[in-house]
């Protein structure tokens, strides 16, 4: 997901053929590897390929409000400043 509206798309199919009943927690991280790159490697959030759009878009939906959100992203040392972006964009 690289925008809102791939987003919205692939939530969207989500719910047509799994249901947001059974998505329980997410773990976030921004990418090093580009789309379809096939490369699972994590990035601290901004600072990837993803961008915080989409982590914008993510903290807004309401729902995930109430879920488990895992920072995964590789520098332990940031780690407050990107939890205080995601706060900061579930408050606007």
């Amino acid at each position: 997901m690289r925008t809102p509206e791939a987003c919205e798309q692939t939530f969207a199919e989500f719910e047509k053929l799994v249901g947001f009943a059974y998505l329980k927690a997410m773990h976030l991280n921004d990418s090093k590897g580009s789309l379809n790159s096939r490369i699972d490697r994590h990035h601290s959030l901004g600072q990837g390929e993803i961008g915080w759009s989409v982590f914008k878009y993510l903290m807004q939906d309401p729902r995930f409000q109430r879920m488990p959100l895992i920072l995964e992203t590789i520098e332990p040392a940031i780690w407050p400043e990107e939890i205080q972006q995601l706060r900061h964009f579930s408050a606007g």
